[in-house]
Protein backbone atom coordinates (compact mmCIF):
# COMPACT_ATOMS: atom_id res chain seq x y z
CA UNK A 1 0.00 0.00 0.00
CA UNK A 2 1.28 2.92 -0.79
CA UNK A 3 2.28 5.51 1.98
CA UNK A 4 -0.61 8.50 0.91
CA UNK A 5 -3.75 5.72 0.75
CA UNK A 6 -2.04 4.29 4.25
CA UNK A 7 -4.76 4.41 6.74
CA UNK A 8 -4.24 4.97 10.34
CA UNK A 9 -5.51 2.21 12.28
CA UNK A 10 -5.78 3.37 15.96
CA UNK A 11 -4.57 6.01 18.49
CA UNK A 12 -4.49 4.45 21.87
CA UNK A 13 -8.27 3.08 19.97
CA UNK A 14 -9.40 2.99 17.06
CA UNK A 15 -9.49 6.14 15.02
CA UNK A 16 -12.52 5.03 12.31
CA UNK A 17 -10.19 4.24 9.78
CA UNK A 18 -8.43 8.19 8.84
CA UNK A 19 -5.90 8.04 6.20
CA UNK A 20 -2.93 9.45 6.67
CA UNK A 21 -3.66 12.55 4.38
CA UNK A 22 -7.07 13.15 6.98
CA UNK A 23 -5.14 12.80 10.17
CA UNK A 24 -1.95 15.22 9.37
CA UNK A 25 -4.90 17.86 8.13
CA UNK A 26 -6.86 17.29 11.42
CA UNK A 27 -4.11 17.17 13.71
CA UNK A 28 -2.12 19.70 12.11
CA UNK A 29 -2.78 22.35 14.95
CA UNK A 30 -4.99 22.87 17.85
CA UNK A 31 -7.56 24.99 16.26
CA UNK A 32 -8.26 22.71 13.48
CA UNK A 33 -8.12 19.68 15.72
CA UNK A 34 -10.94 21.34 18.35
CA UNK A 35 -13.10 22.57 15.50
CA UNK A 36 -13.70 18.72 13.80
CA UNK A 37 -15.92 16.48 15.24
CA UNK A 38 -13.51 13.72 14.43
CA UNK A 39 -10.58 15.64 15.53
CA UNK A 40 -11.59 16.06 19.08
CA UNK A 41 -12.96 12.18 19.01
CA UNK A 42 -9.27 11.17 18.63
CA UNK A 43 -7.90 13.83 20.73
CA UNK A 44 -10.29 12.89 23.34
CA UNK A 45 -9.04 9.12 23.29
CA UNK A 46 -5.43 10.21 23.17
CA UNK A 47 -6.18 12.40 26.60
CA UNK A 48 -8.00 9.83 28.06
CA UNK A 49 -5.18 6.95 27.10
CA UNK A 50 -2.63 9.23 28.50
CA UNK A 51 -4.90 9.35 31.99
CA UNK A 52 -4.85 13.18 31.61
CA UNK A 53 -7.66 14.36 33.75
CA UNK A 54 -7.48 17.81 33.89
CA UNK A 55 -7.03 18.42 30.01
CA UNK A 56 -10.06 15.88 29.77
CA UNK A 57 -11.77 18.61 31.73
CA UNK A 58 -10.45 21.47 30.09
CA UNK A 59 -11.42 19.70 26.58
CA UNK A 60 -15.06 19.01 28.05
CA UNK A 61 -15.42 23.07 29.14
CA UNK A 62 -14.35 23.44 25.34
CA UNK A 63 -17.03 21.85 23.77
CA UNK A 64 -19.55 22.66 26.69
CA UNK A 65 -18.78 26.79 25.81
CA UNK A 66 -18.99 26.07 21.71
CA UNK A 67 -22.31 24.09 22.22
CA UNK A 68 -23.93 27.39 24.16
CA UNK A 69 -22.14 29.58 21.58
CA UNK A 70 -23.64 28.07 18.67
CA UNK A 71 -26.85 26.96 20.13
CA UNK A 72 -27.43 30.84 21.37
CA UNK A 73 -26.25 31.68 17.56
CA UNK A 74 -28.79 29.54 16.35
CA UNK A 75 -31.65 30.39 18.56
CA UNK A 76 -31.16 34.64 17.82
CA UNK A 77 -31.65 33.28 13.72
CA UNK A 78 -34.43 31.58 14.68
CA UNK A 79 -36.97 33.53 17.14
CA UNK A 80 -38.29 36.61 16.79
CA UNK A 81 -37.47 37.84 20.19
CA UNK A 82 -35.14 35.74 21.52
CA UNK A 83 -35.14 35.48 25.84
CA UNK A 84 -31.92 35.88 27.30
CA UNK A 85 -33.11 33.14 29.65
CA UNK A 86 -31.87 30.36 27.82
CA UNK A 87 -28.28 31.63 27.30
CA UNK A 88 -28.75 32.68 31.19
CA UNK A 89 -29.00 29.15 32.23
CA UNK A 90 -25.78 27.81 29.79
CA UNK A 91 -23.57 30.79 30.72
CA UNK A 92 -24.71 29.59 34.57
CA UNK A 93 -23.73 26.39 33.82
CA UNK A 94 -20.27 27.00 31.70
CA UNK A 95 -19.36 29.22 34.80
CA UNK A 96 -19.70 25.91 37.39
CA UNK A 97 -17.83 24.30 34.85
CA UNK A 98 -15.18 26.63 35.24
CA UNK A 99 -15.08 26.93 38.85
CA UNK A 100 -14.18 23.45 38.99
CA UNK A 101 -10.88 23.85 37.02
CA UNK A 102 -9.78 25.78 40.02
CA UNK A 103 -6.25 24.00 39.04
CA UNK A 104 -6.12 25.51 35.87
CA UNK A 105 -4.10 29.01 35.72
CA UNK A 106 -6.23 29.64 32.48
CA UNK A 107 -9.12 29.92 34.62
CA UNK A 108 -7.96 33.11 36.86
CA UNK A 109 -10.37 35.28 39.31
CA UNK A 110 -10.13 37.58 36.66
CA UNK A 111 -12.12 35.74 34.19
CA UNK A 112 -14.31 34.62 37.05
CA UNK A 113 -15.35 37.61 37.60
CA UNK A 114 -16.36 38.44 34.25
CA UNK A 115 -18.44 35.79 34.83
CA UNK A 116 -19.87 37.23 37.28
CA UNK A 117 -20.17 41.00 35.83
CA UNK A 118 -22.27 39.48 32.59
CA UNK A 119 -24.44 37.21 34.84
CA UNK A 120 -25.76 40.01 36.77
CA UNK A 121 -25.69 42.56 33.83
CA UNK A 122 -27.66 39.77 31.71
CA UNK A 123 -26.00 41.22 28.80
CA UNK A 124 -26.51 38.87 25.97
CA UNK A 125 -23.44 40.08 24.34
CA UNK A 126 -21.01 40.29 27.50
CA UNK A 127 -22.16 36.57 28.44
CA UNK A 128 -21.05 35.71 24.71
CA UNK A 129 -17.71 37.74 25.04
CA UNK A 130 -16.72 35.29 28.12
CA UNK A 131 -17.55 32.44 26.63
CA UNK A 132 -15.88 33.08 23.72
CA UNK A 133 -13.00 34.06 25.83
CA UNK A 134 -13.29 30.89 27.65
CA UNK A 135 -13.37 28.72 24.80
CA UNK A 136 -9.91 31.01 23.44
CA UNK A 137 -8.23 30.36 27.36
CA UNK A 138 -9.25 26.49 26.83
CA UNK A 139 -7.54 25.88 23.40
CA UNK A 140 -4.53 27.71 24.95
CA UNK A 141 -4.63 25.13 27.76
CA UNK A 142 -4.87 22.62 25.60
CA UNK A 143 -1.89 23.49 23.09
CA UNK A 144 0.71 21.57 25.13
CA UNK A 145 -1.11 18.18 25.34
CA UNK A 146 -1.90 19.18 21.72
CA UNK A 147 1.91 18.56 20.71
CA UNK A 148 2.32 15.54 21.90
CA UNK A 149 -0.58 14.26 20.63
CA UNK A 150 -0.04 15.47 16.92
CA UNK A 151 3.68 13.48 17.60
CA UNK A 152 1.58 10.25 18.79
CA UNK A 153 -0.84 11.03 15.76
CA UNK A 154 2.33 10.78 12.94
CA UNK A 155 3.22 7.35 14.89
CA UNK A 156 2.60 3.86 13.35
CA UNK A 157 -0.79 2.13 14.93
CA UNK A 158 0.61 0.15 17.39
CA UNK A 159 -1.57 -2.79 16.59
CA UNK A 160 0.10 -3.39 13.49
Amino acid sequence: MAGSSKTIGCIGKCTSGLSLEELDRLTDDIQRTLAHAQGRKIFRKYLSHGRRKTDLACLDLYEQVAEYIDNERSYRLNTKSPSVEPLLADFNLALSAAEDLDDVSEIDLALLERYTQAADSRSRESMLDVLEETRSRMTNHLRQAHKGFRAYAKQPCPRS
